[in-house]
């Protein structure tokens, strides 16, 4: 009996445990953007959509606008932009370039009868 009372018994942090643990996360989530984005919605912060900021707006305008400049700014350059977002954003990139070059090769892409 005395050992199912200790199995069953929960272990209760302290507040002192859990601000440990919160100033740990801080510490790292300061150190890279990335992983602020995952901690913050880890961590109930209120800001959940981070990747809708003013310099991530013109990256993605860039992106569709002009591609070579748009993609190095995507892949180069330190940003909140998720990983998801960035293969989506490539593949838009590279539709944008294919459609310059069949433009440039006089070819139509959309033709109508």
């Amino acid at each position: 009996m005395a050992k199912n009372k200790l199995k069953s018994a929960k272990v209760k942090k302290t507040d002192t445990a859990v601000q440990e643990e919160t100033a740990v996360v801080e510490e790292t989530v300061e150190k890279d953007p990335r992983i602020r984005d995952k901690k913050a919605t880890m961590l109930g912060n209120q800001r959940l959509v981070n990747n809708i900021t003013k310099e991530n707006m013109i990256i993605y305008f860039l992106t569709a606008t002009i591609p070579p400049v748009g993609l190095y700014m995507l892949w180069k350059k330190d940003n909140t932009i998720p990983d998801g977002a960035r293969y989506v954003w490539t593949v838009i990139a590279i539709a944008v370039i294919y459609a310059w070059i069949m433009q440039l090769n006089g070819i139509q892409l959309a033709t109508r009868y």
